[in-house]
């Protein structure tokens, strides 16, 4: 990965980390190098890990090839729903049949899938999108019989906290053999997330604040998909809960370290980096632009303090209860920048959050 739009070159590590601490079963790994090609050197650059069925990735059974007639096809499948997709149908992808999402199978390959293997998976999806958004949220008969629960809770987690733009528009979920039930993840695709593309605030909005499921970029029908999860209480209190359990354990000052740790393992290689490449150039959609490599970083801590509270409070909003978060959100001042010594404050009260430069500046009165 060149993650050549994200000029702290560490969007995607963030993200996978923040897979890790939400529950996600699998995460892509992050291992940085200096490229040097054919005597040329060419940057920073990121090896990662493929999304693909394999042990150690998505670790689920792999389907024999060729088919036989006593094969068990139930599994393993690796599926997207794919806002890239341009086809109506196909080998290896359809359109869900309530919603219209384009679908793409990515496991099987589209060299060894057979047209049962097709017709199964793809019914199963359609049968559970249908679940979904046509039977009672109470009934035996819900899409949570037939839900990973705990993939789709770190999943939407996960994405919510990187406020991903494009998590709606392309996701990865799989089945495993002899499972009725759909798991989500892995993440993946994180360089124009933590607020890095223009488009997300369009009209006002504020992607460290709103949720992502209200103002990402829509893939088809999809939405409809996470619309319908929050119409369900459990749900809510799912999502709330585990979140709360996050921040009480230190969420925001474990993403922090994580950073300040990225930001110090590649100090000597961004330099090299933007030495080739132009620190000021935009490439893709950049809300930002800066002269050195300290305030894209310092920019990306000040987006975590906002956007961990945030949640939150969000989520504690369209939970059934209301629960009362003043015990949980932190009151004291956290140093989140160095050398510009930013400071924010979070009242417990209002869950108001204030960027303060206070840089040359003298606090005459603390209780004020």
């Amino acid at each position: 990965l060149a993650n050549h739009a994200d000029k702290t070159l560490f969007r995607n590590a963030i993200a996978s980390y923040i897979g890790e601490l939400c529950g996600q079963t699998f995460t892509a790994g992050a291992r940085f190098i200096d490229l040097t090609l054919n005597g040329k050197y060419r940057g920073t650059y990121q090896i990662s890990d493929q999304i693909e069925v394999n042990k150690g990735r998505v670790n689920i059974s792999e389907q024999d090839y060729p088919l036989e007639p006593e094969s068990n096809y139930t599994g393993g499948y690796l599926v997207e729903a794919d806002g890239f997709a341009d086809y109506v149908s196909g080998k290896t992808g359809w359109r869900t049949q309530y919603q219209n999402v384009p679908m793409t199978i990515h496991y099987p390959d589209e060299d060894e899938i057979s047209n049962v293997q097709y017709n199964y998976i793809r019914n199963f999806v359609n049968s559970f999108e249908n679940r979904l958004l046509n039977t009672s949220l109470q009934s035996e008969q819900s899409y949570r019989n037939y839900v990973d629960t705990l993939s789709l809770i770190s999943w939407y987690l996960g994405s919510e906290l990187t406020a991903n733009p494009d998590y709606i528009w392309s996701l990865y979920f799989y089945k495993d053999r002899d499972d009725q039930r759909i798991h989500f993840g892995p993440m993946w695709d994180y360089d124009i997330a933590f607020d890095n593309d223009n488009r997300v605030e369009k009209d006002g909005h504020d992607p460290s604040r709103e949720l992502m499921a209200n103002i990402s970029f829509e893939n088809n029908g999809f939405k409809q998909w996470i619309n319908r999860f929050w119409q369900d209480d459990w749900f809510k209190r799912a999502v709330f809960n585990h979140y709360s359990e996050l921040v009480r354990d230190g969420l925001q000052q474990k993403l922090l370290d994580r950073v300040d740790s990225l930001a110090n393992l590649l100090s000597e290689s961004q330099e090299l980096n933007f030495e080739r490449w132009n620190i000021r150039q935009k490439v893709l959609r950049e809300v930002v632009l800066f002269s050195t490599y300290d305030e894209y970083v310092d920019r990306l801590r000040i987006f975590i303090t906002k956007r961990v509270p945030a949640l939150l409070k969000a989520f504690a909003q369209r939970h059934p209860d209301h629960p009362n978060i003043d015990d949980i959100i932190t009151i004291e001042p956290d140093i989140v920048t160095n050398p510009n010594y930013f400071y924010t404050i979070s009242n417990a009260g209002t869950n108001t959050v204030f960027d303060v430069n206070i840089k040359n500046f003298v606090i005459a009165n603390k209780a004020n």
